[in-house]
């Protein structure tokens, strides 16, 4: 197939996916439009995900294989974007799963036209209790084009996710978007400057993606968990570009990233617990929160209050099942050890002992 007839290209990160893989592959290679290509970046998978795929290739020439050492997501779909020829790019995920009419339907609403992306909604499935449910952030009634500056609520506080997007390709090259190369949160910075630079957006009414959650094979929590730091690297590469947008927009931006902090924080595990609480009141007591104005008006507003009081036990019985008062004195034990940690005294004492814990050492030996 000649490179310029490729309408879609599927860019798919892939990494330790194998449990998935087959039905996420075969979902996009099945597509009832053919003229796509998808585009595999093997993550220095250790399992047998390159097999996989290696396989797939052998009969169908329209996949690719690219392959990395493992490093993150994000730096797999910036690699991923430097192989692809198709007019639109889909980021799409190595557990989820595509309608076999998704590329023919949303080719059919952008071809001819001067879109920048297509946003469409997408169904929740449930990996444990088999039950399917529609994304209810998107549901509108019809289609509709628009851009970011006329509904920039929207885009704010929907999906900032990829995987339900198809964004054309000369937007992405035309403006250098890349994805952060992090752990977690990789694509907050690509979508929030996507939509910076796009001028024509459509969003469609069609659910078009199966989207897996509830998956006990997924480190994704894990992850977010250890790698807390990512948010806000997510975040301060992002607010250098929103900083000079409206007032209006800056607060709404800046909303939904501290929405999303907190989010992930009660996420933690408990472990994890106390250095992502750290993590938290450092920003809150370095960032400048003063142009939001009354900041009681904001839904995290009471946690805002209780991290800067630290009272950093934000615990959530939707997330936690260890009873709370065994958390309390687990994470107070774990913050008093740390502040006397970080104390003068103690650190002068460890000063002082450096050298004979050097002798103890070397007579250890």
């Amino acid at each position: 197939m000649n490179k310029t007839n490729i309408k879609i290209s599927t860019i798919m990160p892939v990494y330790n996916a194998s449990k998935f893989l087959k039905q996420s592959i075969e979902s996009v290679l099945n597509q009832t439009l053919r003229d796509i290509e998808l585009i595999c970046v093997d993550d220095g998978s250790t399992d047998n995900s390159l097999e996989i795929i290696e396989n797939y290739a052998k009969i169908d020439k329209r996949l690719k294989i690219v392959k990395q050492k493992h490093q993150t997501a994000g730096t797999a779909r910036n690699n991923g974007i430097k192989y692809a020829s198709g007019e639109f790019i889909h980021f799409f995920d190595a557990d989820d799963w595509l309608d076999p009419s998704a590329y023919k339907i949303l080719w059919n609403k952008v071809k001819g036209t001067n879109l920048d992306f297509c946003v469409f909604q997408f169904t929740s499935y449930n990996q444990q209790t088999k039950e399917k449910i529609l994304s209810r952030n998107l549901i509108i009634n019809k289609d509709q084009v628009t851009s970011f500056y006329k509904s920039p609520k929207f885009f704010i506080y929907n999906e900032v996710v990829p995987w339900n997007k198809i964004i054309r390709r000369k937007t992405i090259l035309d403006n250098d978007l890349k994805f952060d190369e992090i752990i977690c949160a990789n694509d907050r910075s690509f979508y929030f400057k996507l939509l910076i630079v796009s001028k024509n957006i459509l969003i469609i009414k069609n659910s078009l993606l199966f989207y897996r959650i509830n998956n006990k094979n997924s480190l994704i929590g894990k992850i977010r968990s250890q790698n807390f730091d990512c948010h806000f690297k997510s975040f301060y590469s992002t607010f250098e570009v929103y900083k000079n947008q409206p007032i209006k927009i800056q607060k709404m931006f800046i909303d939904a990233f501290i929405n999303d902090f907190f989010y992930f924080f009660k996420l933690s595990s408990l472990e994890d617990k106390l250095n992502n609480f750290l993590q938290i009141y450092n920003f809150f007591n370095n960032f400048n929160l003063k142009f939001m104005g009354n900041l009681k008006n904001y839904f995290w507003y009471d946690d805002y209050k209780k991290i800067l009081n630290e009272q950093f036990i934000l615990i959530d019985p939707e997330y936690e099942s260890i009873p709370t008062d065994k958390v309390r004195k687990y994470l107070n034990c774990k913050y008093e050890l740390y502040k006397i940690k970080k104390s003068l005294p103690y650190r002068f004492y460890n000063f002082l002992m450096k050298p004979i814990k050097l002798l103890k050492r070397k007579k250890g030996k």
